[in-house]
């Protein structure tokens, strides 16, 4: 356990998360921050630009997740972004909807209730946090 908290601090400070960073951040980005470094960072990047260590063995390389309001009219579908992230929708390198990678990690919504977990909208919070800004 230790050793994944060592981890995980070393990674939030090559993501350049000083503590001015963090003071901006909700309580819900922080904890959606912690996950995603936990989770997603290792092919996304410490900074979701997709370039991970993990990036380079991949089929598809990752998408840029900094740019997902970008690519998607200038907002977040939060639902289409959770269905991504735990197998609901095609994103293969995230398994299945009948196994999807990150269930375990109680991202995945429970089949019926309809909305995502608290996990899920931690991370999604977050995502939102590191979209870039349109250019004027």
């Amino acid at each position: 356990m230790r050793s994944r908290f060592l981890v995980g601090a070393a990674l939030l400070l090559a993501a350049g998360w000083t503590p001015a960073a963090r003071a901006k951040e909700t309580p819900q980005q922080a904890r959606g921050r912690q996950r995603y470094m936990a989770l997603c960072a290792s092919c996304h990047g410490t900074e979701g630009a997709g370039d991970g260590p993990a990036a380079t063995s991949m089929k598809q390389p990752p998408p840029d997740l900094r740019r997902i309001a970008e690519r998607n009219g200038g907002r977040i579908d939060p639902r289409a972004v959770a269905a991504m992230i735990d197998g609901r929708s095609m994103a293969g390198a995230h398994g299945s909807e009948d196994m999807p990678v990150w269930g375990w990690k109680r991202l995945r919504a429970r089949k019926g209730d309809g909305g995502p977990s608290p996990g899920m909208l931690d991370l999604l919070a977050y995502l939102e946090s590191i979209q870039v800004k349109p250019k004027p």
